[in-house]
């Protein structure tokens, strides 16, 4: 449930202040700046499971949050809109493998 929350949290902050920010980049196609987190994430999440069960959760989970540091830098950092981008998909790897290495109940 957290990562889903995860998910609409990003996708709400960059549905409003995207386009502003893709124009202060000089591009023009804003659909890949808003499609490149759950792009990433469906790809991410068979991956990351396989990685859990043979890594454990823990490291799986670490090395998520270690993207997601590295996703901010370049977002943060980028000067063109394919670097925004390929920022952006770093960004979806926390919440894949929390979503897909946390404990299930049923």
């Amino acid at each position: 449930m957290n990562d889903l929350h995860s998910f609409h949290l990003h996708q709400g902050g960059i549905g409003t202040a995207g386009p502003t920010i893709v124009h202060a980049l000089n591009g023009s196609d804003f659909t890949w700046v808003a499609s490149a987190y759950a792009l990433a994430a469906a790809a991410c999440i068979p991956l990351s499971g396989n990685m859990s069960q043979m890594l454990g959760r823990r490291i799986v989970i670490l090395g998520g949050i270690i993207i997601f540091a590295i996703g901010s830098a370049v977002c943060g950092s980028a000067h063109t809109l394919p670097v925004l981008i390929v920022g952006r998909g770093e960004w979806s790897h926390p919440s894949v493998c929390y979503g897909s290495c946390r404990e299930r109940s049923d």
